[in-house]
């Protein structure tokens, strides 16, 4: 449609824990592109927080982890794009 955009939104794909790390995943990434990864405990306006670098995606996935998510009770997470 003329005036639009088809934008891929990622999904979330797992959380799973590890060794006292988070570890989290999202699918429908595009490959090439670089993703940020903001994390918080509270769900208040402007308590985001970026968690780690910047990340480039290799393919249609993409996963990280968080050294404190699996010590704290609640940490919600968001993926953006980087541009």
């Amino acid at each position: 449609t003329p005036g639009t955009a088809n934008i891929a939104i990622p999904s979330p794909a797992a959380v799973s824990f590890e060794n006292g790390d988070a570890s989290l995943s999202w699918d429908g990434v595009h490959s090439g592109a670089t993703y940020v990864i903001e994390y918080t405990e509270s769900l208040l306006p402007g308590s985001w927080q970026q968690l780690g670098l910047p990340i480039q995606a290799s393919n249609s996935s993409l996963t990280t982890s968080d050294p404190a998510g699996s010590s704290l009770p609640m940490r919600f997470y968001r993926l953006g794009r980087s541009f």
